[in-house]
């Protein structure tokens, strides 16, 4: 059995082939291991903002997603408090929102806070096929109490 013919068109387009997938495959496991947003990176910041046991602090959380909300949230011994808004933000729920959007959505970034560990800034793509879908969720002014 002949593994190569030069004269045989599909013989020629496989050898050419083979290497370029091999080079795209070890390619794309480089970027996803390297880069991807995972639910265990989640999971690990989850345990260290539980770690902390902060249980007064206040921030601001802006949400944009085909309209802007900002929302003024203070916790206090524990108890999540709307200030100024529209609506109850609370660090969990963008724990809950990072690990739905890694599941679910089409392309994900997250940055986390450096010292307590929460999602400081959530970037989604929910549906790369859909327009005017992509949104924004970001927490600032994080201040313990």
């Amino acid at each position: 059995m002949e593994v190569f013919n030069s004269k045989n068109v599909s013989s020629v387009i496989f050898s050419l082939g083979m290497p370029l997938v091999l080079l795209t495959s070890f390619w794309g496991f480089y970027h996803w291991s390297h880069y991807a947003e995972t639910v265990e990176t989640v999971e690990s910041k989850i345990t260290h903002w539980k770690g902390l046991g902060l249980r007064d602090y206040s921030f601001v959380a802006a949400d944009a997603c085909m309209s802007i909300g900002y929302n003024k949230m203070k916790v206090a011994d524990g108890a999540p408090q709307l200030v100024a808004g529209q609506r109850l933000v609370t660090i969990e729920e963008r724990f809950e929102l990072a690990r739905e959007a890694i599941l679910k959505a089409d392309k994900v970034h997250i940055e986390y806070h450096p010292m307590y560990g929460f999602p400081l800034d959530i970037e989604v793509d929910w549906d790369q096929q859909v327009m005017d879908d992509e949104c924004s969720y970001s927490i600032a002014e994080f201040q313990p109490l």
